[in-house]
């Protein structure tokens, strides 16, 4: 869950710009692989964890499909070229959202398996997606309240 969540920050950070620059035809295009959980493949013993935690374990991989249906409607309906912002931005906070879930999900197995916490770093992964998080939900707020402002 740990490395999902560092592969989601990778996501975050991409702005569909490879080395500051647009692709040979000026466009933005995605650059870092979503992540996959496929908590399947683990030689686990499911029943083993409390119902809740094993559950939303399972069902991680179904949050993380419907985040990628709302990135793909974002590019396919609201994003425009060269730079498809709108399809970026949802594909950020998207991934930011499931980066902090698999992060508390982490955390709450550590602790039913009486693991010590992971300690922070000075680049704490939970901080920058969390402010990643936060300034694109205070963008969209501030866009809206532009536009209700306009329009009446």
């Amino acid at each position: 869950l740990e490395r999902y969540a560092a592969a989601c920050a990778d996501v975050v950070a991409d702005d569909g710009l490879c080395e500051g620059r647009p692709n040979e035809h000026g466009y933005h295009e995605i650059q870092v692989v979503a992540p996959k959980f496929q908590p399947e493949s683990f030689d686990v013993e499911w029943k083993s964890l409390p119902a809740i935690l094993m559950y939303e374990i399972l069902n991680f991989p179904y949050q993380a499909d419907l985040a990628e249906r709302e990135v793909s409607g974002a590019f396919e309906y609201a994003a425009t070229p060269p730079a498809f912002v709108e399809g970026f931005e949802e594909r950020q906070l998207q991934y930011a959202k499931l980066g902090l879930s698999a992060l508390n999900l982490a955390e709450r197995l550590r602790a039913y398996a009486g693991l010590p916490a992971r300690e922070r770093s000075e680049n704490d992964m939970a901080e920058y997606l969390k402010r990643h998080k936060s300034d694109i939900e205070t963008d969209r707020q501030d866009r809206l309240k532009r536009y209700v402002q306009t329009d009446c």
